[in-house]
Parts: structure tokens; sequence; C-alpha cells
């Protein structure tokens, strides 16, 4: 085979290689943008909501718990009004930051909308979990996230609520429900803190 032959060939596997390659660079940032949210580069709600669906499929044929901890930012609006939305989209991706943090691998985290955050909790131990929370609750307290905040704002705390499926939903919309109830309820009762399904105190 000619040298000339041999570099045309060449020269077609490489461009060849180079459109293959662009092709799943393509694949895999639409794949990302289908299933994470582009602000916090956690999981975004419509993969939240498959994979809450999919976990209780497996929890009813092996028999574990499910615990999901729903989140939201107190008086988020009022960073947005006051310090910008740039600063409230630091506060967001902090929080995101916050979590990776602070689940396990077989946890998923997720933007469920706005400032609010869901976390499924796979194998749920309700008591571990529940002490799980608090450490969340008590790293959001404590996390600076602004050096230079506003007196006037005080701290930035989350109100959360949790529950257990099978306990407290038979389908993923009634556990969501019954979570986002408790995370009602953490608001009407001071903000910054947990309410868990089904405990009185």
């Amino acid at each position: 085979m000619e040298f000339r032959e041999l570099a045309a060939r060449v020269k077609v596997l490489l461009e060849k290689k180079r459109y293959i390659d662009k092709l799943r660079s393509d694949y895999e940032v639409a794949l990302n943008s289908a299933i994470n949210d582009g602000l916090t580069g956690l999981y975004n709600r419509t993969y939240f909501m498959r994979f809450l669906e999919q976990e209780i499929l497996r929890s009813n044929r092996q028999g574990y718990p499910i615990g999901l901890l729903m989140i939201d930012l107190d008086d988020f609006k009022q960073v947005n009004d006051t310090l910008g939305h740039l600063a409230g989209d630091k506060v967001l991706q902090d929080m995101a930051r916050l979590l990776r943090d602070s689940v396990r691998e077989i946890d998923l985290a997720a933007r469920y909308g706005g400032e609010e955050f869901a976390v499924v909790f796979p194998y749920a131990d309700p008591k571990g979990l529940h002490k799980a929370a608090l450490r969340v609750l008590s790293k959001v307290r404590t996390h600076c996230f602004f050096s230079d905040l506003p007196a006037a704002m005080g701290q930035i705390t989350a109100s959360m609520g949790l529950a257990f499926y099978p306990q407290h939903g038979a389908s993923a919309a009634e556990l969501i429900e019954a979570a986002d109830t408790m995370l009602y309820e953490a608001k009407q009762n001071g903000k910054n803190r947990l309410r868990v399904f089904g405990d009185t105190r």
C-alpha cells in the first residue's frame, strides 16, 4: 500500500473518530440535562420522581423502608430581594453541596423546585435517619452562606419534613404529600426545624 493511500485512510479514520467522539459528548450533555438541575448539579424533579417510584417498587419486592426528606429554605425570597438573584443562586448551590456531603452513595438528593429540595433514603432506619436529618439541619444552621449577610436578615435556615414508606404513604405521591405536610408544619411552628410524620413532640 502506498504511503498516500495509507495517509488518506488514516485521515478518514481520524475524522470518523472525531465525529463519534462528538456524538458521544453530545449524548452525555443531553443525558445530563435531562436528569440534572443545571444550577445546582443535583438530580432534577423528573428524575427524582422516577427514582422514588422505582425504589417503591423495589421496596415492595424486598420489604425495606424508604425515607423521604423534604427541605425548603426559609424566607428565600428575601435573599433574592435583598441581595439579588446571583446571591440566591449561590445559596442554592451551597445548599446542594451540603446535601451531597451529607448523604450516602445509595441516597438521592434532588432539587424539587425553586428553593425546595428532596432526599430519598432507601433502606432507611427511622431512628438513624431522624438523626441524619437533624445533622443536615445543623449543617444549614451553622453554614456561612455569606460572610457579609445583612444583620436584619439573620442566618439562612431551612425547614424540613420527614416521612417513611410504607408507613406514611402507599405511593410516591402519598409519601411526598406526607413529607410535605411535615414541612408545612415546620414552617407553621417557627421554621428552622425538622418535623417527622407521627412524632407529636
